[in-house]
């Protein structure tokens, strides 16, 4: 896909795409380097050519980590909800419904640690999509999430162990747009409040009767 610049249109996925290296276990792959392994898939795809790059969730920290290590070549962002939470953690942001994703993202790591992949997405789909959305799926649905369960704790993992200062993204010149639901976690809207504050050519748009998963639930 191509804007009208003729800049390719890069989505990264909300929740990677990066296949586990064969004879790794689940916790040996829980996610150190994921960032900059899935950083790697855009450049492949990217090829050095410049970019228009959408994130959403986890696709939005890949994106703006790509933009960070590669600015000359992101023509714009459009981020929903990064998931950037390592930002949230002090000060004014680090409020305790805004710091409840540190306790999910623990707890599914220990539920996947343990082998509980089924109750590890039941926690995870209930904090994201509200209370009972696990038990509201059919078996095949609740065991599809579940056998996604390793992918994600990496994820938590390498968010979590991420640095990037909020101050660093006042870099980013590119112009962006910065998104975020009303009805979802506090994290998810205040990673994006911080980073709209931030970003010196972002626009905002939020919509109040959305989730952190509104980019999935809503048609394109």
């Amino acid at each position: 896909m191509e804007r009208a610049d003729g800049a390719p249109l890069a989505r990264v996925p909300h929740a990677g795409a990066r296949p586990r290296r064969p004879g790794r276990t689940a916790w040996q792959d829980r996610g150190a380097n994921a960032l900059e392994e899935d950083l790697r898939l855009v450049e492949a795809v990217a090829a050095g050519e410049p970019i228009h790059l959408v994130g959403h969730s986890y696709g939005g920290a890949v994106a703006l980590r790509y933009a960070m290590r590669h600015p000359h070549l992101v023509r714009s962002l459009v981020l929903y909800e990064p998931a950037v939470w390592h930002i949230v953690g002090g000060g004014a942001a680090g409020d305790r419904a805004t710091l409840r994703v540190f306790d999910v993202g623990h707890r599914v790591a220990e539920l996947v640690e343990g082998g509980d992949h089924l109750q590890a997405a039941h926690v995870f789909l209930d904090y994201w999509n509200g209370a009972g959305s696990f038990e509201a799926m059919g078996a095949t649905q609740r065991e599809r999430v579940s056998a996604q369960m390793t992918r994600v704790m990496a994820h938590f993992t390498a968010l979590f162990l991420d640095r990037t200062p909020l101050v660093a993204f006042a870099a980013l010149g590119m112009p962006a747009l910065v998104m975020s639901g009303g009805a979802g976690p506090r994290s998810g809207q205040r990673s994006a409040e911080l980073l709209a504050t931030t970003l010196p050519r972002a626009l905002t748009r939020r919509f109040p009767t959305l989730g952190h998963m509104g980019p999935l639930i809503l048609p394109t």
